[in-house]
């Protein structure tokens, strides 16, 4: 990440962005904004599963843990 885009990030996780969209905004991996904003000196929020939960909800992860997991439970339903 640039020293502009650290910057930015900085300013988007004060206003309570998460970093995995903070992560997207930039193309890189959340890892990567987690190292650069302890290194910039914020203070870093304790994680919640709520903020992982509701980032997995525009990811299309639920659609594909639904089709891997229930899908073959659904599909045998009716026999």
């Amino acid at each position: 990440m640039t020293a502009a885009q650290v910057e930015a990030a900085v300013e988007l996780y004060q206003q309570g962005w998460s970093l995995m969209k903070i992560a997207r905004r930039f193309d890189v991996n959340d890892g990567t904004v987690w190292r650069k904003l302890k290194a910039a000196g914020v203070r870093m929020r304790p994680a919640t599963n709520a903020e992982w939960v509701e980032e997995q909800k525009t990811s299309g992860f639920w659609v594909l843990y639904f089709l891997t997991w229930h899908a073959p439970c659904v599909a045998g339903a009716g026999s």
